[in-house]
């Protein structure tokens, strides 16, 4: 064998150590393994073919030559095995590290031989890589599978059980011993569930199945399991399959408690449907007796009026009458506008027409001009939203003059990219003792308490906040901001930034 073309004293060639047929040299060269020749006399290499070359990352001329020790092997200088110490042969694994600096796992097999005289170590040197990784994706696979909480079992291409992990054992209350060699499908099954069973292997057998069964423990007790299996191969070919059981019984149990649970409560929702529909169908009576009373009384008030002209304290009295009709016909407004609040499905709703609308309801606007920009706005909601605006016009009409002589109303966008309706107007503004009570149920300072409620109610329906940002003596100013993950806002044309007045 030639492994070096050195032509110094120490060459293999001079030594006569690789004479060899062209076969052996031809093995030596090019075999897998690496292999490495040393001199024992200089402790320098005098041969290395490729495998070994690769090993280390060097050519040819950087390894051969070199002395042994300060090359290819990390014992010290004085303590090799087999010069030092006499060992026959030396087997172990070791960890080198190249010229690039990667290091490499390998087992060396080293023998000391006598070649014409000459005293001759033979190193064989296998990469573990591979086996390395093979050996730690084992290590893996054999965690994974014995700390796995799911009961596996390892079958054969007959369904035979092979090997079954710790949890298995576990869940079925059988030894692994007791269960090897069985049918995994079989065994463990109800009588009443075999059928079943002939379905599963037919799944298994076109590649997976997946599935809710029942299996019966030793003890007889049964339990709900959940039941995924899936065939192995080899280069295409089907070796076995792969089986995992999982415990749902808690899981059953649960699920038939939230059915029940779920039953009640449809049962109670209709009833609550029936009832409210009951209730509304006698306020709506209720609203309509009582404001034929109401209609009765206000036409008494007015005739008495005009017969009492020259009576002040009566005339008084008769416009208080006439001023309470009229809070009550608005509360009676007001609890059949609340029975219609979240009854109403939501769909996209042009925000400049509710305005329009809500305007088209005031026979006097009192000479206020109203700036409507959102004819090219379109946000999700109900008829509610002309509700709302109606609200905002009446009070602003109610409370604005004699100051008051325009309401606006537009969209803009804030610092965060959400949509913002704003209304405003020019007029007295809110009173800032109140402020801060403004949305509450009852507050008021002239009308029901119930109109603003009723605002931020509508709002919290929609998905959106409303504050009152207004500066009192310069009018009112209610922003209602929609959210960005709710992306309900389509324009005609882009609208402006926040204006921040």
């Amino acid at each position: 064998m030639v492994a070096s073309t050195s032509q110094n004293s120490n060459s293999p060639c001079k030594d006569g150590l690789l004479e060899n047929t062209g076969l052996l040299r031809e093995v030596y060269e090019n075999g897998a393994v690496g292999v490495i020749v040393i001199k024992v006399a200089t402790r320098r290499i005098v041969a290395a073919n490729k495998a070994a070359l690769e090993l280390f990352n060097a050519t040819r001329e950087q390894l051969v030559g070199t002395i042994c020790q300060t090359a290819i092997c990390c014992a010290p200088i004085g303590q090799c095995p087999i010069i030092d110490w006499n060992q026959i042969v030396s087997e172990e694994e070791q960890v080198i590290s190249r010229n690039n600096g990667r290091q490499i796992p390998i087992l060396r097999l080293a023998k000391k031989v006598s070649v014409s005289g000459e005293e001759y170590i033979v190193e064989s040197i296998v990469d573990l890589t591979k086996t390395k990784r093979a050996q730690e994706k084992s290590r893996e696979y054999t965690i994974l599978f014995s700390e796995n909480p799911q009961a596996i079992a390892i079958c054969d291409k007959n369904f035979r059980v092979i090997e079954v992990n710790p949890s298995f054992t576990r869940l079925f209350g059988c030894s692994a011993a007791a269960i090897k060699g069985q049918d995994a499908i079989n065994m463990f099954t109800p009588k009443n569930f075999m059928a079943e069973n002939i379905q599963i292997k037919q799944q298994l057998l076109s590649g997976h199945v997946a599935c809710q069964t029942k299996r019966q423990r030793p003890d007889q007790q049964e339990i709900n399991v959940s039941l995924y299996g899936a065939a192995t191969s080899v280069d295409g070919n089907v070796t076995g399959y792969v089986l995992i059981f999982q415990d749902i019984t808690e899981v059953m149990a649960a699920r038939e408690e939230l059915n029940i649970l779920l039953e009640e409560q449809n049962l109670s929702l209709e009833k609550t449907r029936v009832q409210n529909e009951q209730l509304c169908v006698t306020s709506g009576l209720t609203r309509h007796d009582i404001r034929n009373k109401l209609t009765a009384l206000t036409f008494k008030a007015y005739l008495a009026k005009n017969r009492s002209k020259d009576n002040p304290e009566v005339l008084n009295c008769l416009r208080d009458i006439e001023a309470i009709s009229k809070n009550i016909a608005r509360l009676l407004e007001f609890a059949k506008t609340y029975e219609l609040l979240g009854t109403e499905e939501l769909t996209s709703v042009n925000v400049g027409k509710m305005v329009d609308e809500a305007v088209s309801l005031f026979v006097d606007l009192k000479g206020v001009t109203v700036i409507n920009e959102c004819e090219e706005v379109n946000v999700t909601a109900n008829s509610m939203l002309l509700e709302l605006f109606h609200n905002m016009i009446d009070n602003s009409l109610k409370y604005g003059p004699p100051k008051i002589t325009e309401i606006k109303v537009y969209a803009q966008v804030n610092a965060e990219g959400a949509t913002e309706l704003v209304y405003e107007d020019n007029g007295n503004g809110i009173d800032a003792q109140i402020k801060n009570r403004l949305f509450e149920k009852g507050v008021t300072t002239k009308g029901t308490g119930y109109g603003l409620w009723l605002i931020r109610r509508i709002c919290d329906l929609y998905g959106w906040s409303v504050q009152e940002r207004g500066v009192c003596g310069q009018g009112v100013r209610f922003v209602m901001t929609i959210p960005n993950e709710i992306s309900n806002v389509t324009i005609l044309t882009p609208f402006k930034k926040d204006r921040g007045y």
